[in-house]
């Protein structure tokens, strides 16, 4: 039985590896630091909303779902950039994109908690939901 656990585990490992190879072209330092930096900002946010007594089950789906959604359009500029050849422009801007706005969810976040945040890290975060509610 143990041999056989083993077994699964290696395919399942090479399995996960591949498809990674595939959608994003390998597991990258950038995309190591989107997921935990996506992994912070969804326990901060739930940490605010718990501290707001607003936490609903219904808005954890949708955070997970809009977190699982910034995974897949890092795909699709990784297979769009493999049509175009083998440099990873749209990948990038996603990806750097994906990480500025998760820094501003991650400062948001921290604010409603409680913890001090300098006025100048406010103000952006202000600006960038001013700007995102227009568009």
């Amino acid at each position: 039985m143990i041999e056989f656990m083993e077994t699964a585990y290696i395919w399942i490992e090479a399995a996960a590896q591949r498809s990674a190879e595939y959608l994003w072209g390998g597991w990258s330092l950038q995309l190591n630091l989107l997921l935990w930096m996506i992994i912070v900002s969804g326990l901060m946010g739930c940490g605010a909303e718990w501290m707001e007594r607003n936490l609903k089950s219904r808005t954890m789906y949708i955070l997970l779902a809009r977190k699982a959604t910034v995974f897949v359009m890092i795909a699709i500029s990784h297979l769009m950039d493999k049509t175009w050849g083998e440099m990873s422009y749209f990948q990038n801007t996603v990806v750097f994109f994906y990480l500025a706005n998760e820094l501003l969810t991650i400062i948001d976040h921290a604010g409603r908690i409680g913890v001090p945040v300098p006025h100048a890290l406010k103000n952006a975060v202000k600006l960038f939901h001013s700007k995102s509610r227009d568009e």
